[in-house]
């Protein structure tokens, strides 16, 4: 990759917005960044596998999860972004959000979680593999759950029913896992 190249992705918003919401989640997955960046699945995919080509970020898998993570490289890298956005005057936030797609988000995620578990289930998943299939649901209540926090210290007016579906989604996770 010559350097026209490494200008141009960092140039860019989604790769920025990619290693900023990596350095502020730590070890995540795809989905979630492509969620918080509000992109496809595929540009992340393609997006950070040039990243991991440039030792800015790692794959690791753990069962049948694909985890992703900065890099000592990475972590330059993402600091750098930082302090030039923070020179620039601006602030990066990884979940802006308003009071509606976040409940959207929660909506998706709770139907998400079922499907997925409905799935496990039909394949005949043991209890081990349906715990491995959906722990990364808690990395995405806890993510809504400091996307809320947040929004509380910023301010906002965070809807009750909002917090209800949320933990609605937490207790059924939580009786998914231990069942």
């Amino acid at each position: 990759m010559d350097e026209k190249y490494i200008g141009q992705l960092f140039l860019q918003e989604k790769p920025t917005r990619i290693i900023l919401t990596i350095n502020s989640l730590g070890k995540t997955y795809t989905s979630i960044i492509a969620n918080e960046i509000k992109s496809t699945f595929a540009h992340t995919t393609n997006i950070l596998y040039k990243m991991e080509e440039r030792e800015l970020v790692k794959f690791t898998s753990e069962g049948r999860i694909k985890y992703i993570e900065l890099t000592e490289q990475g972590l330059k890298v993402a600091n750098a972004l930082e302090l030039l956005i923070s020179e620039l005057g601006a602030k990066f936030q990884p979940n802006e959000t308003d009071t509606v797609s976040l409940q959207e988000k929660i909506n998706k995620l709770r139907l998400n979680l079922e499907v997925t578990y409905r799935k496990l289930k039909e394949s005949g998943a043991n209890k081990t593999a349906i715990i491995e299939g959906m722990l990364p649901f808690n990395n995405e209540i806890k993510l809504l759950d400091n996307t809320i926090e947040d929004l509380k210290k910023s301010s906002k007016k965070i809807d009750e029913l909002i917090l209800i579906s949320l933990n609605d989604v937490r207790v059924r996770f939580e009786s998914i896992i231990n069942s």
